[in-house]
């Protein structure tokens, strides 16, 4: 077996004469085999808590610490110089033993009567060489009584029930009548060899994650029962009472220490505090219960992160779980004082842990994580574990008080179909009717809520402090925008918007906020002008609106008319009495051309009315049209008259060919110049010129006296000039007036049999004085924007407009299509 942790150190027994039967030890001394039993008795005899060192003399022979040592008997303690056998005769006194001071120690002659004396001392200095004094006084045994019970004699002697630490000197004299057999000395040494441990083993490192994301996550629970366990060790400390009591001189005193250290931080780094000191060193699991010190952590969730450029532009490389994070690093291990005594040399001092190679653990049942437990955690935060929803709802007080904002878009627009993230706008207006910018601030449009979830054992802040906005506009795209900066939303007026918001706290992205979207949609407001606007279309009304009609030289346009459309804007009960419409070419200030005499009154009925407008000699093509609507209230006869522009633009979309076979000399138009430019009855068409339906035109060429007249010619049917019949046109062919196939109501002059084929186009350039984005190019006088404003549009009335062609005076015959006699 191993050597008992029952120190028994230096067993050294000296003697010079032997007693007459074995001294043996007691049992209760032997070191068993096993674990402890009792640890905290002192001293465990049949445990661990000691361990000897020993050496055998004359008077003990063998190993005390082996069991077969005590059926070995000692050397007799020589006889005195008489033969008496003393164990014949009757013993001289009482049993037990006497103080040598008992006058029944002596006989009658007034010596002592022959005896055992026993005599025990102690040493338990622990810096200096031993210092024996004695542990108990002398005790004279009868011989026969000494050789019947001198084992409990002994260590009765010795306080075997309470031996501490030191080193102990057994004397034994065997007297007859006269004479000492001389001393017999028997020395051990007790040193502690049992180091503190736990009772709760430290729990195995690799159970727990670093750090654990998520603050109630199955991992954060792993580490708070990993932290649980952890306590029990730290709590469960327990040691032997047999500790050695160390002179007030050791330096042991002060320096030998148990480790005990909880350190950590919290939350963006922030102190703990005193949370984790105290008697909390001890209890780990205050890592995860503790509150915030101070103000450092509730500080670091409340400060706006979109307050710096570079987190609002990118927060997933700041807000995260780790800003949210408890570290601590704790270690438990258990030191202890103790002296190695022994018979023959000064006693040394050390500082053990149960693991050390001297003075450790000798019993080979205690392993590492009785005796030290360190290790470090963190536990992370995560949003989910702050904030459970996050969410955006209009502002009505603000919206209600502005009145542009539509509240209830579901009556006002019935026909469409808007969810309840999107916000509808009437369009301003300048005191032209020109739509003008809108500007929204973002707070005044959507407002931020949140609800909260708890961590316990932690105060939060309310979960609206704890959440952050960002947002982004669909007219500035990736340009991030802090809402609490409450910046403006800017439209142009027309365009609908969308604004996409994100929802962010220091730890991470609110998940049902990650990326939410809102429109805003602008309406011009119902009006009569409007509906001007809005019916007034490019025909045919393709992806380029903007080109002449395809190999001809002008463009169109048409006009929707219907009566029932105007009841719902001007109110019940009233109709349109009368349309009178005139036309004029030219821009804002243009000097060049005067409106048509003539005007355009339709019946008022259901109806599309087509116009065919000739290209002028310019890159673009400018024309309006101008109507005076006259009202009629149907109740009391009321009337009211409105009037209203609308202006088109158009560019020439062929592109030039330097032949084409369409013509086999295209000399022939020069016979076409002068009746071309005549006007009404006695105009006459030139190949690929209107000749048929509602015509505009100049009364004169680009280089004509100012102001050049402009021409309405309405239900016109136009001759072709012949000039290119059989001679001018390939294969023999004549001109004749056709309808076009992109507009039917337009006819045009054109050979026999034309396919059109050859004809290359292009997309208009669009005019750098045309603002596009706001209107169709609206004629100054009025700058309405051409939008349907809400209204039912149905059937049109038309107007076709003759489309520019980038040519100076010189490029007369730059395409084939175009007039070939301006």
């Amino acid at each position: 077996m191993r050597p008992p942790a029952l120190v028994i150190v230096a067993l050294a027994v000296v003697a010079r004469q032997g007693l007459g039967q074995a001294l043996l030890l007691p049992a209760n001394f032997l070191a068993q085999a096993g674990p402890p039993t009792a640890p905290n008795l002192c001293p465990s005899w049949v445990g661990y808590d000691f361990q000897s060192v020993y050496n055998s003399g004359l008077c003990l022979p063998c190993n005390a610490f082996d069991p077969n040592c005590f059926q070995v008997p000692l050397p007799d303690v020589p006889f005195p110089h008489s033969n008496h056998n003393y164990a014949l005769d009757n013993p001289l006194f009482a049993p037990g033993g006497l103080s040598p001071s008992d006058p029944a120690l002596v006989s009658p002659s007034g010596r002592p009567f022959p005896h055992v004396a026993v005599t025990t001392f102690v040493s338990t200095t622990t810096t200096t060489a031993n210092a024996f004094s004695v542990l108990s006084g002398e005790v004279d045994y009868d011989w026969a009584d000494f050789y019947a019970t001198k084992t409990d004699a002994v260590w009765t002697q010795l306080n075997g029930g309470a031996l501490a630490p030191g080193v102990y000197n057994v004397q034994l004299n065997a007297w007859d009548a006269y004479h000492s057999s001389g001393v017999c000395q028997l020395c051990f040494s007790i040193s502690d060899y049992m180091r503190p441990q736990s009772t709760t083993t430290c729990p195995n490192p690799k159970a727990v994650a670093a750090p654990a994301t998520g603050w109630t996550s199955a991992a954060a629970t792993a580490v708070a029962s990993y932290l649980a366990s952890v306590e029990g060790f730290a709590t469960s400390r327990t040691n032997n009472d047999c500790t050695t009591v160390l002179d007030a001189a050791s330096p042991l005193v002060t320096t030998c220490n148990d480790v005990t250290t909880l350190v950590g931080t919290d939350w963006f780094n922030c102190s703990f505090g005193s949370a984790l000191g105290g008697a909390n060193k001890l209890r780990p699991t205050t890592v995860l219960t503790a509150d915030f010190t101070g103000s450092c952590v509730r500080t670091g969730l409340t400060t706006n992160p979109f307050a710096s450029a570079t987190t609002l532009a990118a927060p997933a490389s700041t807000l995260t779980p780790a800003q949210c994070t408890r570290r601590a690093a704790f270690n438990y291990t258990w030191y202890e004082p103790w002296v190695a005594f022994g018979c023959d040399a000064a006693p040394v001092g050390y500082c053990s842990n149960g693991l050390d190679a001297l003075g450790g653990d000798p019993s080979g049942y205690a392993s590492a994580n009785k005796y030290t437990c360190a290790n470090a955690v963190a536990v992370s935060a995560t949003t989910a574990d702050l904030v459970a929803t996050a969410t955006l709802a209009p502002n009505t007080t603000s919206l209600n008080a502005n009145p542009l904002f539509i509240a209830n878009p579901a009556k006002t627009f019935p026909n469409q179909n808007s969810g309840p993230s999107t916000l509808h706008f009437w369009t301003p207006e300048d005191a032209s009717g020109a739509p003008l910018p809108v500007s929204l601030r973002i707070r005044d449009l959507v407002m931020p809520a949140a609800t909260a979830k708890a961590i316990a054992g932690l105060t939060l802040p309310p979960a609206a402090q704890l959440v952050f906005w960002r947002w982004q506009s669909s007219s500035l795209p990736g340009q991030w925008l802090d809402y609490s900066a409450n910046d403006v939303v800017v439209l142009d007026g027309i365009s609908a918007a969308s604004l996409t918001f994100e929802a962010w706290t220091a730890c991470g992205p609110v998940a049902n906020a990650a990326s939410t979207t809102w429109s805003i949609v602008l309406h011009p407001k119902p009006s009569l002008r409007g509906w001007f606007h809005a019916n007034w279309v490019y025909a045919p009304n393709t992806a380029a609106p903007h080109c002449n009609v395809e190999g001809s030289d002008f463009g169109s346009v048409y006009f929707h008319l219907n009566d029932a459309d105007v009841a719902p804007i001007v109110g019940a009960n009233w109709h349109i009495q009368s349309l009178t419409c005139t036309w004029s070419y030219g821009g804002a200030n243009s000097t060049k051309f005067k409106p048509s005499t003539a005007s355009w009154t339709p019946t008022i009925t259901t109806s599309d009315t087509y116009f065919a407008v000739k290209m002028v000699e310019n890159d673009v093509t400018r024309v309006g049209v101008t109507c005076a609507i006259t009202l009629r209230n149907s109740t009391n006869n009321a009337t009211k008259q409105e009037t209203h522009t609308h202006a088109f633009w158009f560019e020439d979309c062929d592109a030039p060919l330097w032949q084409h076979r369409s013509f086999a000399d295209e000399s022939c138009v020069t016979g076409c110049v002068a009746n071309s430019w005549k006007t009404m009855a006695s105009r006459v068409a030139a190949p690929f010129q209107a000749c048929a339906g509602n015509l505009i035109y100049p009364a004169g060429q680009w280089d004509a006296p100012a102001p050049v007249q402009t021409i309405l010619d309405l239900k016109a049917t136009k001759a072709c000039c012949g000039a290119c019949n059989q001679g001018g046109f390939a294969n023999g062919k004549t001109a004749v007036c056709k309808a076009t196939a992109a507009v039917s109501a337009i006819s045009r002059c054109e050979p026999a049999n034309f396919t059109g084929a050859g004809i290359i186009r292009v997309q208009p350039i669009q005019p750098a004085s045309t603002a596009l984005s706001l209107v169709d190019m609206l004629m100054p006088t009025d700058n309405a924007p051409l939008m349907a404003m809400g209204v039912v549009v149905g059937l049109v009335a038309a107007a076709v407009v003759a489309v520019h062609r980038r040519g100076a005076p010189s490029d007369v015959f730059e395409n084939a299509y175009t007039p070939l006699m301006d």
